[in-house]
């Protein structure tokens, strides 16, 4: 049954090729005349992508709100105006009022900050003159001098020297003493090591201590003994109102003895620019001192309470659990 099925099926297949078709056939259509069916190819039908639709009130107003809190008042005020020409709407104005006025005030508050540092840079003054023009416009009396007299303060101290020959020529009391400090290979605690303190008498004779106090300085690191040459300036000269060092801004390695400083400590960091060593801030702080660096002065630093910041030049510190610290 299943071979007589197969081949009946090969049978119809076969007959069916066997035919030829004939194009054109009349089809019977209503009325009894006949149509000839065409040969007709169908095109292929293009949709091209709708333009995309410009964003409608709401969306205008959303992204104006987006762009106010995230403080971009231009982008803000752009798309309330936008919003606006489509749909009087008075929320859209009262964002468009306030977007417009903070960016007045923004505008006003960078105006003014440039002012600022554009006078400020203007009064800074140069390395050339750190020195002299510092300890003459702060009128710093009563005072003992504690010098850094390591490699990297020639120039400074030759400043130093400039600044104290007509003071010593003209016997200024004012000046208690000098203290000269080079550090000590051991970092040994004794104010007597990597120390030297003496009374200026004459220029020449104080030009000499710097000179040998340099020769003494073997450049151990770049962290001096800065307290303790302070502790000293405070022990042999205890008549002294205050106390001026003067140094290169690295961090005393004897930090940890600052809080037995107890006279006012101005310190005048120098070097090239960078940024300020956080210590010189703190020991300011901790003493009524101040802070002298890169060509503008820093007081008042006592009155810096928690979370209070201080920026120098493009540093910020801030006051953290009593103490400042740098932030970025």
């Amino acid at each position: 049954m299943k071979a007589l099925f197969t081949l009946f099926s090969i049978a119809v297949i076969v007959s069916g090729h066997a035919q030829t078709p004939r194009p054109n056939l009349p089809v019977p259509a209503t009325g009894g005349t006949t149509i000839p069916f065409p040969s007709v190819r169908f095109p292929t039908v293009f949709n091209p992508t709708e333009e995309a639709t410009a964003p409608d009130f709401k969306q205008l107003v959303a992204t104006g709100d987006y762009y106010f809190n995230q403080k971009r008042y231009r982008e803000a005020i752009d798309n309330y105006t936008k919003a606006l020409e489509l749909q009087k709407d008075q929320y859209a104005k009262d964002q468009l009022l306030r977007s417009n006025a903070l960016k007045a005030r923004e505008e006003k508050e960078i105006a003014l900050r440039t002012e600022e540092e554009r006078k400020a840079e203007a009064t800074r003054i140069p390395q050339a003159e750190f020195i002299s023009k510092t300890l003459t416009s702060n009128s710093l009396r009563s005072t003992v001098l504690v010098c850094d007299v390591t490699g990297s303060m020639d120039s400074y101290n030759d400043q130093t020297l400039a600044w104290l020959k007509p003071r010593i020529a003209a016997a200024d009391s004012s000046i208690h003493g000098i203290v000269l400090f080079n550090d000590n290979k051991d970092h040994e605690i004794n104010m007597l090591l990597g120390t030297h303190s003496f009374k200026p008498t004459t220029y020449e004779s104080t030009a000499e201590r710097f000179r040998s106090a340099r020769k003494e300085s073997n450049g151990f690191d770049v962290n001096e003994n800065n307290i303790q040459a302070l502790l000293r300036a405070q022990s042999d000269y205890p008549l002294a109102q205050s106390l001026i060092m003067i140094n290169d801004n690295n961090e005393p390695w004897d930090f940890s003895m600052a809080s037995q400083v107890t006279k006012p400590v101005h310190i005048l960091v120098c070097g090239p620019p960078a940024a300020l060593e956080v210590a010189f801030l703190n020991l300011a702080r901790m003493t009524k001192g101040s802070v002298h660096f890169n060509g503008r002065s820093y007081t008042g630093l006592d009155a810096y309470t928690e979370g209070m910041t201080l920026k120098v030049d493009n540093t910020t510190y801030s006051v953290r659990e009593n103490v400042f610290v740098r932030v970025n």
